[in-house]
């Protein structure tokens, strides 16, 4: 909000001076911007060469933009098979986070605990399968992020071996 040049899409004319250049000599600014999300209101006043005044507000919604950042441990998901293991997801906002959660599969989402700017959660995988995880975050603000992982491919079962006969060894 701040490096915002306020003379931005602002004209001015006069009847007989005609075409006025936009500038801080020509053009006084009442007020200035804050990084307050919100409204705002700043007034232009702009004279001719004889004196004569016109002020003009001009209304500013700021809005944050920045939806918070997301992030999965690590951990390969390139189609390789593993063992069990945990995968930590985190999210941060430059404000705070008010919601974050995970699901497991597309299934029911999991609430993790927030306080501040950042949370975390340990997601283990131990059964297995083939398992994508999609983690959700909300700020302040009503910004919201979602970002999903590749294939996890778990696999916990032991080898069988079958087919074993007696034998004689001599």
């Amino acid at each position: 909000v701040a490096s915002y040049n306020l003379y931005t899409g602002v004209s001015a004319t006069d009847n007989v001076d005609g075409p006025i250049t936009i500038n801080s000599d020509t053009i006084k600014v009442e007020g200035s911007l804050s990084a307050s999300v919100g409204t705002q209101k700043i007034t232009y006043i702009v004279k001719d060469k004889l004196g004569n005044e016109s002020r003009k507000e001009r209304t500013f919604n700021i809005t944050k933009a920045d939806a918070p950042v997301l992030n999965f441990s690590s951990i390969s998901s390139n189609n390789l098979w593993i063992g069990s293991t945990k995968i930590t997801a985190t999210a941060s906002d430059i404000d705070n986070l008010t919601a974050f959660s995970y699901s497991i599969n597309g299934g029911a989402e999991t609430n993790v605990p927030v306080n501040g700017k950042s949370a975390s959660v340990e997601i283990p995988l131990s059964s297995t399968g083939t398992y994508t995880i999609k983690i959700k975050a909300t700020g302040s603000y009503q910004n919201s992020a979602e970002l999903s992982s590749g294939e996890y491919k778990i696999d916990t079962t032991k080898p069988t071996v079958s087919n074993l006969t007696a034998s004689t060894a001599w």
